[in-house]
């Protein structure tokens, strides 16, 4: 909280030039997540990113710091008690306190409770099965959801402060904690909007209406680009059992669908899955590579990759 305020001041302090720095890549994890190493997490869906692009390249295709990993799985823990009311930046998150506040008494001794038996659960099952105990707090929790939330919500204001371009990579249950913060987003008087250029959901459930009203108590069948998301991709691997169109048959949605190149089987769902797939890092690495500005040269392998949407040749 202390980071997210302190940015949000410098923000509104200073008044940085327009975004000229290098582009960043910020991944939001899915579920079962809790209990991971994160620096080690970090490090893995790097790697899986650039076996996905398989460029003639030795050394690394990113800098340190250009792709980042937004962890909430910690907040989720039914034994913490890391959370808020609701974001200043989301008119909606304000609005759904305001109505369902006075019930968050009943949360409030449910978490409590629940956090009592997640303690005793054993070192072997228990990280799974207080990660599913903390998904299925996250859907009437206000507080809980409010804190996941919280962690997009500071990834990109940090992001903003440091005038990064952004990429930004939703896997799964992370694409409704992304979700859930950018469609009621208002950039706040005064402060410097995240330069999302490009949303990409990976193995997500967001466009199943009952699936949002269940997690999000979006009762609408529409599902617009938030304002803040300048271009959305969601991808999806046809042997993933757990991904959806981003539209059912009878609601709207203005995703541009994708399916992965490489189906994969029983680990179809996995994060590295599908950042491995080749589709899916030609939509994450052409949206970072477009992002450099001539201020900043895009790197030399950024010639070699075109878009996943195939519409677009290799950068020169």
């Amino acid at each position: 909280m202390l980071l997210a305020l302190l940015a949000a001041a410098a923000l509104a302090v200073h008044d940085p030039a327009p975004a000229t720095a290098r582009p960043i890549i910020l991944i939001v994890h899915g579920r079962g997540q809790l209990g991971r190493d994160t620096s080690a997490l970090r490090r893995d869906l790097q790697r899986s990113l650039e076996a996905g692009l398989n460029l003639p390249v030795t050394d690394s295709l990113f800098h340190d710091g250009d792709v980042r990993l937004v962890w909430y799985a910690d907040v989720l823990d039914p034994r913490s008690d890391d959370g808020c009311h609701f974001h200043e930046a989301n008119s909606h998150s304000r609005e759904r306190w305001e109505q369902r506040g006075g019930a968050q008494g009943f949360w409030n001794l449910a978490r409590g409770l629940v956090g009592l038996a997640a303690g005793a659960l054993d070192s072997v099952n228990g990280d799974a099965t207080r990660g599913l105990l903390g998904e299925m707090l996250f859907a009437g929790d206000l507080w809980k959801r409010c804190g996941a939330e919280r962690r997009v919500a500071e990834a990109l204001t940090v992001a903003a402060l440091e005038g990064r371009p952004i990429v930004l990579v939703s896997h799964s249950f992370g694409a409704l904690v992304t979700y859930g913060y950018l469609e009621g987003y208002r950039t706040p008087v005064g402060i410097r909007a995240p330069d999302v250029r490009r949303w990409i959901t990976l193995g997500s459930m967001l466009g199943v209406s009952a699936v949002r009203q269940l997690m999000l108590g979006d009762i609408g069948t529409s599902l617009p680009r938030p304002p803040l998301v300048q271009d959305w991709l969601n991808l999806r691997d046809p042997d993933d059992a757990l991904a959806a169109r981003a539209a059912e048959e009878d609601s709207i949605s203005s995703a541009l669908e994708l399916e992965t190149v490489v189906r994969g089987g029983s680990l179809a769902h996995e994060l590295p899955t599908y950042l491995r797939d080749p589709r899916a890092a030609r939509a994450i690495a052409y949206g970072w590579c477009s992002a450099f500005t001539a201020a900043r040269a895009a790197p030399e392998w950024c010639a070699l990759v075109s878009d996943a949407t195939s519409q677009a040749p290799p950068l020169h």
